[in-house]
């Protein structure tokens, strides 16, 4: 039976319940029923790392699905991380509430991933994308074209997951890794592939579920 938590996160959750138990047991013979307030950050713990299963609301070959939960907080051009090249943006701004999983927008392999030390603002701050610590993650999709994800991390989070590795195969809607904590991730999106946005601004989406577009 699958775990309904992540195993990036079964030794947070593990040792956040484990002291919040002890310490509530201790404090019950002082305060009473109030003890149990304590549990509450391991219940918040156990909540941030839930992995719950996702099936796409489109499974054609040519829709992209969000590659996290989170609210829109821009559609822009840009220009892909690997090559340079002009490309489609879509900004997903996570909050502590949302799963921090990390799922792949499209099927494809795993060409390259880029690991950035950086700094710790605010995720919802436009300047975090470039200064912040960030792992991209470049896949080829079937079409052959190159698409990435940018795991951006925040001003809470301090550890960025990455569950694959060039070479890898991944299905659209497959984990890709996680965020920890409140963060941001980027979708880059060629524009050779000319990307048609389904989504507007401030719409929360859900990884490997929502449809943010399609392609040619």
């Amino acid at each position: 039976m699958k775990l309904p938590i992540t195993p990036y996160g079964l030794v947070p959750v593990a040792a956040t319940s484990a002291a919040c138990i002890v310490l509530a047991a201790a404090c019950y013979l002082v305060i009473g029923a109030y003890a149990f307030l304590i549990l509450f950050p391991a219940a918040f713990v156990v909540s941030f790392f839930r992995d719950p299963e996702r099936h796409p609301d489109e499974n054609s070959p040519r829709a992209v699905l969000a590659p996290a939960d989170g609210r829109i907080v821009a559609i822009t051009d840009g220009r892909m991380p690997s090559s340079g090249a002009p490309a489609s943006v879509v900004d997903i701004f996570l909050s502590i509430f949302d799963v921090h999983l990390n799922r792949a927008p499209m099927a494809g392999r795993v060409v390259e991933t880029r690991y950035r030390k950086g700094l710790f603002l605010n995720a919802l701050r436009a300047s975090a994308a470039d200064l912040n610590e960030s792992n991209v993650i470049v896949m080829e999709v079937d079409s052959g074209r190159q698409l990435a994800v940018r795991q951006i991390a925040g001003v809470i989070a301090r550890r960025i997951v990455c569950a694959v590795s060039p070479g890898d195969y991944v299905e659209a809607g497959q984990r890709l890794g996680m965020i920890r904590f409140g963060s941001r991730t980027q979708l880059y999106i060629p524009a050779e592939m000319e990307f048609r946005p389904d989504v507007a601004m401030g719409q929360h989406v859900r990884a490997g579920k929502s449809v943010l577009g399609h392609v040619k």
